[in-house]
Order: structure tokens, then sequence, then C-alpha cells
């Protein structure tokens, strides 16, 4: 899981803004993309679902095989506290 926290440009404001979500890898694909779970505004507004969707397709993916230019097959993808170790 990862969480972040911080402040962002919320509809011209300036506000504390905390998400979660996990990192998601298919085998069958080629990249690693970031599942928002939750995320609040100002401490404890949710934030719709509809506004998470959007933002997440502009996000993802995190990180693109195809995108790096080297013929790499992922079979493996180990998350630890400060790194993602790509097998």
């Amino acid at each position: 899981m990862l969480i972040g926290k911080g402040e962002a440009n919320v509809i011209g404001t300036t506000m504390d803004v905390y998400i979660e979500g996990t990192f998601l890898f298919d085998k069958g694909r080629k990249d690693i993309t970031y599942s928002i779970k939750k995320a609040t505004v100002s401490g404890f507004i949710p934030v719709p679902e509809s506004v998470l969707t959007k933002f997440s397709k502009k996000l993802n993916p995190i990180f693109d095989v195809d995108k790096i230019g080297l013929p790499m097959n992922i079979s493996t993808v180990i998350y630890e506290s400060d790194k993602i170790i790509m097998k």
C-alpha cells in the first residue's frame, strides 16, 4: 500500500489531500498501475469515485515496460518500503 499526504490545488484553492492505494501488476500486460482505494480533502471530505477515476486515468500507468525501449518480460514484481524490484 502507498499512502500520500500533501497539498494540492483543488478547485483553485490549496487544500490538504490524503490518498491511499495499491500497486497492481498484471503479468498479461507490461505495466504497473496505481489503484486508488481512498482519498480525502481537508482531512475528512471524501473524494467522489468519479473524480478518482479521472485522476487514475491521468496517473496510470506508473511504469510501462514498452516505453523504455528494451525487450523485457517481467514475471515478478516485489514491493519494498523504499523500492520496487522487477524480475
